[in-house]
């Protein structure tokens, strides 16, 4: 699964996101601005952080509310994951938030529909000392069918440990083609 390519709007958020990066920092919320990811911005959202595995969705594009089958804005982010998948889910945004890393997760329908679909999650900044507080994030449906329920299954994650500092990572990884990305997997 790692080794396929990111869906179009999901690749666009990324670069995005990576453009926005810096050697010191991660990107803040303050800089991310709609016109850079204009042509994936219905796929895209941001979370904010509200416990150490916890997020609610701050703002939702049109494939989010598709994906949740309500309007986005305001829910707590585990609102469109069955119960089987809600801690995995939390472990991975305490990751993305803590560490941080960007993870990429495959899902699936829980009606076991072919509707797979792929998102993305990018730490933001948010306080003044610099830590991830908000998740700028993609969400990209893998077939032409819409989903038939709205609770999903993680199937897959795949994080990538971010070294703003510039100093080797431990454990075991592998370098990618972003110099200051390390590739880290993790499979439920």
């Amino acid at each position: 699964m790692g080794q396929s390519p990111l869906p179009e709007p999901l690749r666009d958020i990324q670069t995005y996101w990576e453009s926005l990066c810096r050697l010191d920092r991660l990107p803040a919320r303050a800089e991310v601005d709609p016109a850079g990811i204009e042509r994936a911005l219905s796929h895209a959202f941001v979370l904010e952080r509200i416990a150490p595995s916890v997020a609610r969705v701050r703002v939702g594009g049109q494939v989010l509310n598709t994906f949740l089958g309500t309007e986005a804005r305001g829910l707590p982010f585990s609102f469109g994951f069955g119960m089987t998948s809600r801690a995995l889910m939390g472990d991975v945004l305490k990751d993305v938030f803590d560490a941080p890393v960007t993870a990429r997760l495959w899902l699936e329908d829980e009606s076991k529909a072919p509707c797979p679909c792929e998102m993305i999650l990018l730490p933001l900044a948010g306080g003044r000392d610099g830590a991830a507080t908000r998740i700028l994030g993609g969400l990209a449906f893998g077939g032409e069918q819409a989903p038939r329920s709205h609770r999903w299954r993680l199937i897959n994650s795949e994080r990538r440990a971010i070294n703003t500092s510039q100093t080797p990572l431990s454990g075991s990884t592998q370098a990618t083609h972003v110099p200051h990305l390390r590739l880290v997997v993790n499979r439920p």
